[in-house]
């Protein structure tokens, strides 16, 4: 759910930049839209259980976190993160997929 990282740094950074409350509220509510219909578009299409949805949004609303309470001003460094929080996204889905397979061999 790399998508919620980036919408989510994206919202956290205007939020910043704008000072009027009712933009601020109107561009977070469009980013938390679009995080859920991607979220959503992922177990529709069936690439994704709702299991591994809900993974990826808890390992990225902690790394998104992290980057709010540090106020890191350099976007790059969300990669440091990400790359290993990418790691265990991408384990958990194939550990899922494994899963699947010996169920359906049973």
């Amino acid at each position: 759910m790399i998508g919620m990282a980036y919408y989510g740094f994206i919202g956290y950074l205007l939020y910043k930049t704008y000072k009027h409350k009712l933009t601020k509220l109107i561009l977070i509510s469009l980013i938390i839209i679009i995080i859920l219909l991607i979220g959503f578009s992922r177990i529709y299409l069936g690439v994704h259980y709702f299991s591994d949805i809900v993974v990826g949004f808890l390992i990225w609303t902690i790394a998104l976190a992290l980057f709010v309470c540090i106020d890191v001003p350099e976007m790059w460094l969300i990669f440091i993160v990400a790359i290993p929080l990418q790691v265990l996204d991408i384990l958990w889905f194939l550990l899922r997929k494994v899963k699947k397979q010996q169920r359906i061999f049973k």
